[in-house]
């Protein structure tokens, strides 16, 4: 009696435990990142003017995605001399890989000194994760006239 009244607890904790352990979800733990790697002045539009900031980032995935997409959000803030700036927003649908994206910011150079680019990603993920970047530079003049916009580019990794 005293044999089979262990093994129904037995069974019971085992049944426990089994449906306590997590199952499998669409992500391990890890972490993701954008990283500004770099950014400088440029002619991007052909305007004759080097006026346009090049931003070169990195969109790291440092976890296995099981999903073929990943959905992100980015503020990118370009901050000028004069304390001035833009602000770049943008919804993302992208493959979830490692991959460089290019932003030419146009016809945002328009003062002398430091220019600092803040950005700012917000992943749609298992832990709504974020990341932030920062990256200073100085071009050397004042750029030319025209509507700031901008060019994204995605390059695989």
């Amino acid at each position: 009696m005293k044999v089979h009244r262990s093994l129904a607890i037995l069974s019971l904790m085992a049944m426990l435990l089994m449906f306590s352990i997590p199952t499998a979800s669409a992500y391990t733990f890890g972490s993701t990142n954008l990283t500004i790697v770099s950014a400088s002045y440029a002619d991007c539009d052909g305007d004759g003017f080097q006026d346009d900031i090049r931003i070169v980032t990195y969109l790291e995935l440092n976890v296995f995605y099981l999903e073929s997409s990943l959905e992100w959000y980015l503020y990118m803030y370009i901050y000028l001399p004069s304390g001035n700036g833009y602000l770049i927003k943008a919804h993302f649908i992208s493959p979830a890989v490692d991959q460089y994206l290019v932003f030419s910011a146009l016809n945002t150079v328009t003062e002398q000194g430091w220019y600092v680019i803040r950005a700012h990603a917000y992943f749609n993920d298992y832990l709504n994760s974020f990341s932030t970047s920062v990256y200073a530079f100085d071009p050397p003049k004042k750029g030319g006239n025209g509507a700031p916009s901008v060019i994204v580019e995605a390059i695989p990794a």
